[in-house]
């Protein structure tokens, strides 16, 4: 095979294998009723979920930011700029919020709404600012009850808001995410 064929084919086999990754990227291995009971974090690791928020439709988790490698990458930008960046998943325990979610993110036709059978989680990426009191959502993706991501569905646009145009039970998760992050930072620089 010449080096012009096989320089055409390399790119085709990279974007075929990288498009069979990313709707196969498996994000969250469940445990009994579907709880997470392993998350893939921002840095490709995975760990155990750490619960945040809980109520009788939805769970909120982040992945296990009181490890060693965790707290020392994320410290210096913490302390500098008042800022983290995590993975946080929502386990919906009911339709009826993905429903909501779906609809608050223009996804409200029908077929859309009938994903929600399908669909167990949702995924973001999120930079939290506790200065300036705002998150900047970096990614997301919906993501079905195998823990898979969802493929036929977009994910959301990123984009900034303030804490106080959050869900109520989104900033109490943001609360007491920040309480557990900087208690970990001053127990490694004390």
């Amino acid at each position: 095979m010449t080096i012009a064929k096989r320089i055409w084919i390399l790119p085709a086999l990279l974007a075929c294998c990288l498009s069979t990754v990313a709707s196969a990227q498996q994000m969250i291995e469940r445990g009994p009723f579907g709880k997470p009971v392993k998350v893939l974090d921002e840095t490709q690791r995975w760990s155990i979920p750490i619960l945040v928020y809980e109520d009788k439709d939805i769970e909120l988790y982040i992945p296990d930011v009181t490890t060693s490698e965790w707290i020392q990458s994320h410290a210096g930008t913490f302390n500098e700029k008042g800022q983290y960046t995590l993975s946080l998943f929502a386990f919906y325990k009911t339709e009826r919020v993905c429903r909501k979610n779906q609809i608050d993110s223009g996804l409200g036709d029908q077929n859309h709404l009938d994903a929600c059978a399908s669909i167990g989680y949702k995924s973001h990426l999120i930079t939290v600012n506790t200065w300036q009191k705002n998150i900047t959502v970096l990614s997301s993706a919906w993501v079905d009850k195998a823990g898979q991501v969802y493929p036929e569905l977009p994910p959301q646009k990123p984009g900034t808001r303030p804490f106080n145009d959050l869900d109520q039970n989104l900033r109490d998760a943001l609360k007491k995410t920040t309480e557990i992050v900087a208690k970990e930072i001053e127990a490694l620089n004390p």
